[in-house]
């Protein structure tokens, strides 16, 4: 098989570099390909993993350069406060994809949920009010899905055309 034929390029291997047609030998961020990853090469050859170390380290550089902006600051070019508030207000004024459902007309039900904290590993259970329609709209392996929908807990009267 010719190098040219190779998807990646097998640096350090004989002390050779690659390099196909149309592409530069010394970008491994130009191909659309790349996903935004850098594929590091397997080898045990010092000279050839500090070389790489160096393009890991200017490739992820020229990343936060290009994602934040010229100052290198998340803060500076990015503000997570009015992000989030753009956020909310867009989710405020969506519609409700299962309005057409009408599921604010079906029985309300008292159910048991289940939820599991990751930071003390434990499961906890919570007794929510559901409205859940009779048919399933999927179905899987060992699984059914049904659309529902949960009144809040913090809510003090019934509104379920708000409910999650």
């Amino acid at each position: 098989m010719a190098d040219e034929d190779l998807i990646f390029c097998l640096e350090g291997v004989d002390g050779g570099r690659c390099s196909r047609a149309g592409h530069n030998a010394d970008s491994d961020t130009d191909s659309d390909d790349d996903e935004g990853y850098f594929i590091c090469p397997i080898t045990d050859d010092h000279m050839s993993n500090q070389n790489v170390s160096s393009k890991v380290q200017s490739y992820y550089s020229n990343l936060t350069k290009t994602e934040c902006g010229s100052t290198g600051s998340p803060a500076s070019s990015f503000h997570f406060k009015e992000a989030w508030k753009h956020a909310i207000e867009k989710a405020k004024h969506m519609p409700d994809p299962w309005a057409e459902f009408h599921l604010e007309d079906i029985a309300t039900e008292h159910a048991t949920r289940h939820r599991y904290n990751a930071v003390t590993g434990e499961w906890l259970k919570d007794e929510v009010l559901i409205k859940m329609a009779s048919q399933p709209f999927g179905r899987g392996a060992m699984r059914e899905c049904f659309r529902t929908k949960k009144l809040s807990n913090f809510l003090h009267a019934q509104q379920w055309k708000g409910a999650s």
